[in-house]
């Protein structure tokens, strides 16, 4: 079974194509310090509704 895998991934158009491009990166992979990750993440607490819903809930929240 895994000959025949072998055999067609080597039949395989694409692979043919990009097979000989090597696929590592030029220099190693340097890691950054994300500071502010979540800044731009927001929550606002619009209101209170003097009369729950229907499924109880009392306040409105939206996500920005």
């Amino acid at each position: 079974m895994e000959r025949d895998c072998h055999d067609y991934v080597k039949q395989c158009v694409k692979y043919q194509q990009y097979a000989h491009l090597i696929h590592t990166p030029s220099q190693a992979l340097q890691p950054i310090q994300a500071m502010w990750s979540f800044s731009w993440w927001g929550f606002d607490l619009i209101g209170q509704f003097s009369l729950p819903s229907l499924g109880g809930k009392t306040f409105i929240t939206t996500n920005t």
